[in-house]
């Protein structure tokens, strides 16, 4: 069992720490790892009403943080969200990702009335990272609509685009594509109540 905890000032430096393990942050889009000064910088200018973050925790919301998930930016008015993920690597290959993201796909969905999730995925040569998002039901958008590429580690890298729509969460939830018979339990996500946060 996971469960999705909002990221609150505690989880800020680990979350830091995170993305500038190699094997982590080969696949975010900043060119260079993120300073400590750089990590306070941003949780402190972070619009909180139009970000929903999350650590994902193994068992309850007080067990070990394995993974972070959550939608950076949320945009109300377009009604869409650019959504992130990584589970640690000692954690990865047990569905915790899969997990994690369909438990976040119905709370964009179904509780901050989202019409569209997107992200871009780094295409690295020899790795086929794209079959993950694909059997989840996410759809690479046209190709004129890609970018070109982000520089990374001294060389450019493909970047794809993929999007997923309400309708197409939805049917796939009826058809039991992602493995459920009906909506994740909201038991299953701890909220914290944080003055003016999400």
């Amino acid at each position: 069992m996971l469960t999705l905890v909002p990221v609150g000032a505690a989880d800020v430096e680990w979350l830091r720490v995170q993305r500038n393990e190699p094997a982590q942050y080969k696949y975010f889009r900043q060119d260079r790892p993120i300073s400590e000064v750089e990590q306070k910088r941003w949780w402190r200018q972070l619009d909180h009403k139009y970000v929903r973050l999350y650590t994902v925790r193994e068992g309850d919301k007080d067990g070990e943080r394995i993974g972070y998930v959550g939608f950076n930016p949320f945009n109300k008015y377009a009604m869409s969200a650019e959504f992130g993920l990584f589970i640690l690597a000692e954690h990865q290959k047990k569905g915790y990702g899969r997990e994690a993201l369909t438990r976040l796909l119905h709370k964009g969905f179904n509780e901050f009335n989202i019409r569209t999730i997107y992200s871009d995925c780094l295409e690295y040569r020899g790795e086929d990272r794209f079959k993950f998002y694909e059997e989840l039901g996410f759809v690479k958008k046209s190709p004129e609509t890609q970018n070109l590429a982000y520089k990374k580690l001294g060389e450019w890298i493909p970047s794809i685009k993929f999007f997923m729509t309400k309708e197409m969460f939805d049917g796939y939830i009826r058809k039991g594509k992602l493995g459920l018979k009906r909506a994740p339990e909201p038991v299953r996500v701890a909220e914290k109540k944080r003055r003016g946060r999400p």
